[in-house]
């Protein structure tokens, strides 16, 4: 009874940190596609006004920012090789 219950904990604290990667995984995406979104609202301002761009004094060339890199890699790296794109889901969650 005793090792059913501690293996019944064991599974429950591996889920619940599957879940916790999840989580993290979905908030990274959604931060992605956030970003994905203003890039492609300022790109149609600046075709409509190049003006607008100029005064905010945002750049058209922002590059992914190296913190989204690194907070993502950081969730995956752990457990799973560089090889695989980036939009994959990490392994721990995939089982």
């Amino acid at each position: 009874m005793t090792s059913n219950l501690h293996s019944l904990v064991e599974k429950n604290k591996e889920l619940l940190n599957q879940l916790m990667i999840l989580e993290k995984f979905i908030e990274l995406k959604s931060n992605e596609c956030a970003y994905y979104r203003a890039k492609v609202h300022l790109m149609q301002i600046s075709a409509l006004n190049p003006q607008i761009v100029k005064r905010s004094g945002i750049k058209q060339d922002h590059k992914r920012s190296s913190s989204e890199d690194i907070s993502h890699n950081s969730t995956t790296s752990q457990h799973e090789p560089s090889s695989i794109r980036r939009n994959s889901v990490p392994l721990s969650v995939q089982k």
